[in-house]
């Protein structure tokens, strides 16, 4: 009468064949935990401690490259206090923000790895306005 149906051992080896396919590149192919495979962006990193628990860090950002072609990775500004954080809006920069006053940060915008211009930072709002003639 034909063929007997699958028994449930070699149905069983059939599935098991289909999961191990769909796992993609044996893991001695992939990269290591933590590593970057097509960006320039480092990991979080901690600039500047205020009074209060009020810390500045570098943060998420972009690829971009100079006018030679050089390539670099232009950061956002994060603020965290315990009331929590706030990313500094359309801000990218190269270089860690500075203490401007009690209540203020100095940070630089950057275009194509270069800086713009200079923003004054409010650290309890993440406002930027800029500097004008600095």
């Amino acid at each position: 009468m034909g063929r007997p149906l699958l028994r449930s051992t070699e149905r069983f080896g059939w599935i098991a064949v289909g999961v191990v396919a769909a796992c993609g590149r044996p893991a001695e192919s992939r990269p290591p935990a933590g590593v970057s495979t097509g960006s320039l962006a480092p990991a979080d990193s901690l600039v500047l401690t205020l009074e209060d628990s009020v810390q500045i860090w570098l943060s998420v950002g972009r690829d971009a490259r100079d006018s030679a072609g050089r390539p670099c990775h232009e950061r956002t500004v994060k603020i965290t206090s315990p009331r929590g954080s706030v990313l500094v809006p359309l801000l990218y920069t190269g270089r860690a923000p500075e203490r401007l006053d009690a209540a203020s940060l100095v940070a630089e915008l950057w275009k194509n790895c270069a800086p713009m211009a200079r923003y004054r930072v409010e650290v309890a709002t993440g406002r930027p306005t800029p500097l004008r003639g600095q």
